[in-house]
């Protein structure tokens, strides 16, 4: 006995039944999750929704992150994180329940969990182009090295 061909339209219909499951369980995630953006040194942010567990943010995916991103909450900007690691693979997933009684489905799914470290520093800066220069403060013209004190000898 040979096996069954699938038609186009049996192929299509599991594709977007899969596709259909994916979104909803994204969307079930978000729910139970915190907003965050993700700055890496590129132009944009990176939008990411996680759960803050004692380890670090634990975010649906599986994620590549460099080292010293700075993760800003957007319900809280004051939370804001250096990310200095990162674990995936065995071990670390979501669990995600869809459905009701009989029609209940589990889904596990894998993760990505950012090790944060909350020591951050901002700097005040005046951007110039592709570079960035810290702004000067008036307290800093009495300083042995500003302009002014070499000008007064």
């Amino acid at each position: 006995m040979s096996p069954e061909k699938k038609s186009f339209f049996q192929g299509f219909k599991e594709d977007l039944k899969k596709t259909v499951d994916e979104i909803r369980i994204r969307n079930a995630f978000r729910k139970g999750s915190s907003s965050y953006r993700l700055y890496t040194g590129e132009s944009l942010a990176l939008p990411l929704f996680g759960k803050m567990t004692d380890e670090g943010l634990l975010v649906l995916g599986n994620y590549n992150v460099p080292f010293g991103s700075v993760l800003l909450s957007e319900e809280d900007e004051s939370k804001v994180f250096y990310v200095v690691g990162i674990k995936k693979g065995e071990g670390i997933n979501v669990s995600i329940l869809l459905g009701q009684g009989e029609e209940e489905t589990l889904y596990v799914k894998e993760a990505s969990l950012l090790l944060l470290d909350p020591d951050v520093k901002e700097a005040d800066v005046i951007p110039c182009g592709d570079r960035y220069f810290l702004r000067r403060k008036k307290e800093d013209q009495n300083s042995p090295n500003s302009a002014s004190n070499a000008s007064n000898k």
